[in-house]
């Protein structure tokens, strides 16, 4: 461990040294250069600043590329990220970051990963299933974000980031897309000027593609979404944004692949029965099928967000208020044909006041009150159809984070958040009552324009909560140290990024998740247990303009991330409960100690690399051929260590081929996505695969 420890530090080290010595260095090898690296704007510190200047670990996905290359998952988005993957399924997404997440299907439980949608936290992500509409970005922050973001930000955040009305301006956009599976997929967006200060901004998408379990036409994708946004700005001290939000999801609902052990590539053989595809649900063929499933969703949103600019700083003031229902047919799933919700209905308010400091001043601060409440109601499990359990959970938080310029080129950050947290079951007598304190400390160090060097100390946590038998699981913390360089070398045409880290956990929540009693019925939820954990590893991202017509970018994670701690916990082996086990029969329950092993969903080394090349047409039209390769270790989904929760170590390709018009107003791109068709597990309870080989066209056109 020590030498380990060092090894990885030195090396960072020595990175850091040639960085900086590139720096000073640079401007005469790169004189006369005229083609650039763009630069990138983000609000991940809750302002807007340069990505280069930005001190901590952050990914960034722009909306462009999301729409040109039919991204129409967070999936197939975040794909290129190392380090992230996601539980996606029909039902919503689950991010995961350095192998911080969920062990469970979305919207089961609160990972560690928040996932914001235009500045709103977002407990339940459902509605994302229609794709990304008239996207500006999604950010990706790596690392506990404590301070700015508060409850469930320790392993991280996503920030998803859709555009705004244009003041002035008439606009109008139309998308579509067709691909295998049947995938038929539609958007649009006009932005209307209402006055002189004023813009309406209506953006939409449907979607309709058929499962990828293909004998069940389980993981379909079936669903509508619309925003309205409206924005008044009668002066550059003042704007007023008003939004609402909806999404109705249909078709037959999630599925899973029950037994599929090693290997990641077809035909697949399970229980002595083979398969042409492992995207084949394996669970099928019962009286209790999927051809009687189907899942019905709707979700409607509604925020604003007010800025004025008001003596020394600026004011803002963030509330918002979401609605969601579900009614589903579950037999699929295993339970009885009766219909259920998933939940019944959510609603999520949230309040976030915020006052900072105005740009340009040698001490940039920023402070504030935070609310944020829900209530779900979800379908009673277990013998006699029980009532529906109630959860109720309030957060309340202050803080408060400054970076002070001791001259033009070092800064020292500080910040604070104070949260209470409150939780209720109306299926036990507890209520519930957690305080928490985070904090974020670091100096930054310009030691060129070009080049900053960061060191910071920050903590994040997931609130505790309460198990089934009224016992309490506390609350986990994530405390992490980092250190970073952030380079642009040659004027601009290489980029080289480091960050190095160490997490050190308290109070893991791991939960025990299985199936107990009789087959015929699902038990009560195993417990959540408390571990100790620690992760060490190092983030690289290097991007070269190789000539005006070529972009390589290769990204790199290592990651060594252990359970320090030990624990026993039971699980279900495949065919638990045999196929039309009649009432009575017990569910087999086998168990496994941890003692030092992996985090789930932490391969040791991952990365992605890419070239672009583009070709310039002689009528002033271009195309751009991209092949992208996302490569990962061995490792496991799930903590318990055996054939069917290991994911041997793989390699997907990507491609996309681009024509741009001349004049810029249209594009059609084919592309690509898991090429060699990989199967790839991303969760064991149920087992969940990722996307299979996906391929289509996409035009995009400007009709102003």
């Amino acid at each position: 461990m020590r030498t380990f420890s060092k090894g990885i530090f030195g090396c960072f080290g020595a990175l850091l040294c040639a960085g900086s010595a590139l720096a000073q260095n640079a401007g005469a090898a790169g004189a006369g250069a005229s083609d650039t690296l763009e630069e990138v704007v983000v609000t991940a510190e809750r302002h807007e600043e340069n990505l280069q200047k930005t001190p901590m670990n952050v990914s960034v996905i722009s909306g462009e590329e999301v729409a040109q290359q039919g991204l129409s998952s967070l999936e197939q988005v975040l794909n290129g990220v190392p380090g992230v993957s996601v539980q996606g399924q029909v039902r919503g997404f689950v991010p995961s970051i350095r192998g911080l997440g969920t062990d469970l299907p979305p919207g089961s439980s609160q990972g560690s990963v928040a996932t914001e949608v235009d500045g709103v936290y977002d407990i339940r992500a459902e509605a994302g299933r229609v794709g990304y509409y008239d996207l500006q970005r999604v950010e990706v922050l790596a690392g506990p974000q404590g301070t700015l973001y508060g409850v469930n930000s320790d392993g991280g955040v996503v920030n998803i980031i859709s555009n705004n009305p244009v003041i002035g301006k008439y606009q109008s956009s139309a998308g579509i897309t067709v691909g295998n599976y049947n995938l038929l997929r539609g958007e649009g967006m006009v932005n209307l000027p209402v006055s002189a200060n004023s813009s309406l901004r209506i953006s939409g998408a449907a979607i309709n593609r058929d499962g990828y379990l293909t004998n069940t036409g389980a993981d379909d994708n079936i669903g509508q979404g619309g925003r309205v946004k409206y924005l008044y700005q009668p002066s550059d001290d003042f704007s007023l944004l008003l939004g609402v939000e909806i999404a109705k999801l249909g078709g037959v609902g999630s599925g899973s692949v029950p037994g599929y052990a090693d290997g990641n590539s077809s035909p697949v053989t399970v229980n002595g029965k083979t398969y042409s595809s492992p995207w084949t649900d394996q669970s099928e063929g019962t009286s209790a099928s999927d051809v009687n499933q189907w899942d019905r969703y709707h979700s409607t949103k509604y925020w604003s967000n007010l800025q004025w600019n008001v003596g020394p700083g600026a004011l803002t003031f963030t509330p918002s208020y979401k609605i969601d229902r579900d009614t589903q047919n579950s037999c699929g799933m295993g339970a009885s044909c009766t219909l259920q919700g998933d939940p019944i209905k959510l609603e999520e308010n949230s309040e976030e006041l915020r006052y900072a400091a105005l740009p340009g001043t040698a001490l940039q601060w920023s402070g504030g009150l935070y609310h944020f409440s829900y209530r779900e109601a979800e379908a009673g499990m277990g013998p006699g159809n029980p009532p529906p359990v109630v959860y109720y959970q309030q957060s309340y938080g202050v803080f408060g984070e400054t970076t002070y310029s001791f001259t033009d080129t070092m800064r020292l950050i500080t910040g604070v958040r104070e949260t209470r947290d409150q939780k209720h079951e109306t299926d036990l007598p507890q209520h519930g009552t957690w305080n928490h304190f985070d904090y974020r400390a670091g100096l930054e160090y310009d030691l060129t324009p070009q080049s900053m060097e960061y060191l910071t100390v920050a903590t994040g946590y997931r609130p505790g909560g309460f198990n089934s038998d009224g016992s309490e699981f506390k609350t986990e913390v994530v405390r992490d140290i980092e250190i970073g360089s952030k380079n642009r070398f040659l004027d601009d045409r290489l980029q080289l990024n480091v960050d190095a880290y160490y997490y050190n956990f308290t109070n893991y929540q791991l939960l025990d998740f299985y199936f107990s009693g009789d087959c015929t019925a699902l038990s009560p939820p195993p417990p959540t247990y408390n571990l100790s954990a620690r992760n060490i590893g190092v983030d690289l991202g290097l991007t070269a303009a190789v000539t005006s017509n070529d972009t390589a970018s290769v990204q790199l994670a290592y990651a060594d991330a252990n359970f320090t701690s030990s624990q026993t916990i039971s699980y279900n082996p495949p065919d638990s409960c045999p196929a039309g086990a009649p009432a009575g029969t017990n569910a087999i329950v086998d168990s496994y100690t941890i003692d030092g092993s992996p985090e789930p969903r932490s391969p040791r080394l991952s990365g992605t690399a890419s070239y672009e090349h583009r070709f310039s047409l002689p009528n002033g039209s271009s195309i751009a051929a991209k092949p992208a390769v996302h490569f990962a270790e061995t490792q496991y989904v799930h903590p318990v260590e055996n054939v069917y929760s290991h994911q041997p170590g793989f390699g997907t390709v990507d491609f996309s081929l681009l024509y741009t018009a001349a004049d810029g107003k249209w594009t059609l791109s084919a592309w690509g996505h898991n090429l060699g068709n990989i199967a790839i597990k991303t969760q064991l309870n149920p087992m969940i695969l990722n996307e299979p080989r996906t391929y289509g066209v996409t035009l995009n056109a400007s009709l102003n």
